[in-house]
């Protein structure tokens, strides 16, 4: 677990702040850290970006986007052009299995079809190289 104590100092720049974005990487990290009338007190727009590090004294409905990662509430993610095709190809591969796991025995699967007209679909085709090209076309 992280290792942190709330001092003055923090609950200070929390009362000033405009967005306090949770980045720890650690569900619960900062809701075990500081005290959930620290995160409201000026009133700062609360963000997440992998998982919910604020924890449960802090009501989805506080979260900007709720639980989710910011960058991944939106239909179409905000496009950072190394990161974010790659993360999104993840959760939605990860999506895919989830709901459908006997589509996907063990093995490597093009991403799914739904995923065409997507900026991501391009990356993967050119991940894939020419000579994958066509498997990539019909697969995602």
């Amino acid at each position: 677990m992280l290792e942190a104590a709330p001092n003055r100092a923090l609950q200070a720049a929390l009362a000033k702040a405009d967005i306090i974005l949770g980045v720890t990487g650690v569900p619960g990290a900062v809701g075990e850290i500081v005290p959930a009338s620290w995160l409201r007190a000026g009133g700062a727009a609360l963000t997440v970006m992998g998982y919910d590090e604020f924890g449960p004294e802090i009501p989805e409905a506080e979260i900007l986007g709720g639980r989710m990662p910011i960058n991944f509430c939106l239909k179409r993610p905000t496009l950072n052009r190394y990161m974010d095709p790659t993360l999104t190809a993840q959760v939605l591969a990860i999506e895919a299995l989830v709901k459908y796991p006997e589509r996907y025995p063990p093995g490597i699967h093009p991403l799914p079809k739904t995923l065409r007209g997507l900026p991501l679909a391009d990356l993967c085709c050119r991940w894939c190289g020419p000579t994958n090209k066509p498997r990539c076309e019909e697969g995602g």
